[in-house]
């Protein structure tokens, strides 16, 4: 359970050039995402217009680190700070201060500023969320939304996106085990030649069969990933194929690959499993009334 707290109350300050340097220097919630120019341009015009209403700067004190962050403010507080001689008067912010017990807790307060209004996305709140997390911390961000969607879309599939962005993005601390195995597997490949596995639904079934068996997982989706089974017809040979030859989103300049449901994808991928532990070939049959079926 999530444990962070205000102190105080919100404040209205005035906003001066020393306090927009101190928010500005402050040391940012771990994976905080990078200045947006274009953001900044805005803002900055919004000053220089004099439409400015107001902003909400947030600082956090997280016990685990013993160290204070800055979880909202960074862009307005960088402009203001870069201003200088043209420094606006008569500007207020809102500030607020926080108390975290551990990094986890930092992200999850991040989370809650600035929610899709302001740019802060999904793959904000995920890489956040891992930071605070030291075996997975420099897991590349394609990998850390990967893990949160493929594990989303196992656990809730077409319902994954009516859950909170925050509840998704914790399931990488629960599974930081797989999130290094997915890492090994496809980390560190050729985005261009393993780009057939980097899809919600597959990624979804990786971690259902990691799930029953890890040795077994590795084995099955290193086949996939190489396509190299021995004989043509083999589980993992035909699933390649498939998931070579189709595509979630019909693209107009791929017009020969088959646009291809995301359940779909997600059952053909539990069928060839399941018929590669009995070692067996398969069709892989797909039926849109049908329950998922369960994995081997």
């Amino acid at each position: 359970m999530m444990a962070w707290k205000m102190i105080g109350k919100p404040q209205v300050r005035k906003a001066t050039k020393s306090l927009a340097d101190e928010f500005a220097g402050m040391t940012p919630a771990p994976n905080d995402r990078r200045i947006g120019p274009q953001r900044s341009a805005i803002i900055k015009r919004a000053f220089d217009m004099k439409k400015f209403r107001t902003c909400e700067w947030a600082t956090a004190y997280c016990a685990e680190t013993k160290q204070t962050y800055r979880v909202n403010g960074k862009h307005t507080s960088n402009v203001l700070a870069a201003m200088n001689g043209e420094f606006p008067k008569d500007i207020s912010v809102i500030v607020e201060n926080y108390h975290c017990d551990t990094l986890e807790d930092v992200a999850g307060l991040y989370a809650t500023f600035d929610i899709r209004a302001c740019g802060r996305s999904t793959g904000d709140i995920n890489r956040s969320f891992a930071a605070s997390v030291p075996e997975i911390a420099e897991v590349s961000g394609r990998i850390i939304n990967l893990c949160v969607t493929g594990i989303s879309y196992a656990l809730w599939e077409e319902t994954y996106c009516s859950h909170p962005p925050e509840d998704r993005a914790q399931l990488v601390i629960a599974n930081k085990a797989f999130v290094l195995w997915l890492d090994d597997l496809i980390g560190h490949c050729d985005t261009k030649k393993i780009r057939f596995l980097m899809r919600s639904p597959v990624v979804a079934s990786m971690y259902s069969s990691w799930k029953k068996s890890h040795t077994a997982a590795t084995e099955f989706w290193t086949e996939v990933r190489d396509e190299t089974g021995t004989k043509p017809d083999m589980a993992t040979r035909r699933l390649a194929k498939f998931l070579i030859s189709g595509a979630l989103h019909h693209r107009k300049n791929n017009p020969d690959r088959k646009s291809i449901l995301s359940r779909e994808m997600l059952v053909k991928c539990i069928h060839f499993w399941n018929a590669w532990r009995r070692k067996e070939t398969t069709t892989a049959p797909y039926f849109a009334d049908a329950k998922t079926p369960t994995l081997l």
